[in-house]
């Protein structure tokens, strides 16, 4: 087995893990820029923003999940945007020190703070306040770092950063900073024949290196296990021109719960406890699906899907079944489950990424991230108490 082919199983292994995988990514490229939303796991990129001037072109960049806000910067100017396809630019200002204007060519996120490295003048890790954009100095690390990349693993808090030079015995690579101890430790190196690699993402574990140059040229973006410092795979780059900058977050920290079942389906006049399950959390942004399933309901029966905003409950339904949302409810078209007469073999579903689509005003809409929804479903069955039974329910968090 030759060695890329051990390291894409190896990052394979690693990535199926990651829940709502998310990687946002920019240059400044001449023309058009656009910034990126790359799925880890399929290389797949989705452009969020596109355009020709400033507010396209980042340098730095990072996210803040408590209120789904994306930050980035292009030079000394601050912009911000709900995490949403496609983004919405706002320039909040000018980003200042000592009452002067700042370029930052990094950014980070974490505890209610932005986070900055400069590549000029005074040489450091900046905190930045979100509201009036003043920086203050934290830590000056040795001029002969050249941080460009700056992230926080949400996972730990740990903070990292990106250098393309360093003083011998060290070398370029991935460093972890302390701020209040002031000090920098090695953590991995560059792949071989890099030398300038600008932008940083880190997460679960993971580092994502984000050049600054065109795909015919910097092909991939190098993804790190920060553990064993070795690299454990590749992302293709959407990047179409050179620019001097890259910018790079990760989106949603560690991931919220996956959809999480909970309360008890009753049991039909057969025999038959129908269950309810979602195949992924939700997105905003619809960067993946989500589809719920129904199973073990009773065959050739009508019935449908519901949902609430409010919070899960329990109350008797019937003589077996429970309600198990809170009002209000939002209702789903009603449909045929099919399977085979007194038998356990129907099924309902429902692409919910379609319904909320094509319903623009249902119960929720419009959603942001960490949004909690309860789901669950309700059928015909004529003997039992109320002619009808219900499934189990299954809750689920928005993600961007």
């Amino acid at each position: 087995m030759t060695s890329s082919k051990i390291l894409s199983l190896i990052a394979g292994s690693l990535l199926a893990s990651v829940a709502q995988a998310q990687l946002v990514v920019a240059n400044d490229q001449s023309s058009t820029a656009t910034i990126w939303h790359i799925d880890v796991t399929t290389g797949a990129a989705t452009a969020l923003y596109s355009g020709t001037t400033a507010e396209a072109k980042a340098w730095g960049m990072a996210y803040d999940a408590s209120t789904n806000t994306l930050y980035w910067n292009n030079g000394g100017n601050l912009y911000s945007s709900p995490y949403q396809n496609p983004l919405v630019p706002t320039l909040l200002g000018a980003l200042t020190y000592n009452n002067a204007s700042v370029n930052y060519v990094s950014l980070s996120f974490a505890n209610g703070k932005l986070y900055g490295t400069r590549n000029i003048a005074t040489e450091a890790v900046y905190e930045i306040d979100v509201t009036t954009r003043v920086g203050t100095l934290l830590y000056a690390y040795p001029t002969t770092f050249d941080f460009g990349g700056l992230e926080h693993d949400a996972s730990t808090g740990i903070l990292y950063g990106l250098t393309d030079a360093a003083a011998a015995p060290l070398v370029r690579g991935l460093y972890s900073i302390d701020t209040v101890a002031q000090t920098t430790t090695f953590i991995a190196p560059y792949p071989a024949g890099e030398t300038d690699i600008d932008a940083l993402a880190v997460a679960n574990g993971l580092a994502y290196y984000v050049s600054d140059g065109p795909n015919t040229t910097q092909a991939n973006f190098y993804i790190f296990d920060v553990a064993t410092g070795l690299q454990v795979g590749t992302v293709p780059s959407p990047f179409t021109g050179s620019g001097t900058f890259s910018a790079a977050t990760w989106i949603g920290g560690g991931g919220p719960a996956a959809p999480t079942n909970y309360c008890t389906g009753g049991t039909t006049t057969n025999g038959c406890v129908a269950s309810i399950s979602a195949s992924a959390n939700p997105s905003v942004a619809a960067a993946n699906a989500c589809n719920i399933t129904v199973t073990n309901v009773e065959g050739q029966k009508s019935g449908l899907i519901f949902y609430s905003i409010t919070g899960q409950s329990s109350a008797p339904w019937n003589a077996t079944s429970f309600l198990c949302v809170k009002a209000p409810t939002q209702r789903t078209g009603t449909q045929t489950s099919g399977g085979t007469t007194n038998a356990c073999d129907g099924t309902l579903t429902l692409d919910w990424n379609a319904f909320q689509a094509a319903n623009p005003t249902a119960l929720g809409n419009p959603w942001s991230a960490g949004d909690v929804v309860q789901v669950q479903a309700w059928f015909r069955d004529p003997p039992a108490g109320k002619a009808t039974n219900l499934s189990d329910a299954v809750e689920m968090t928005y993600v961007p």
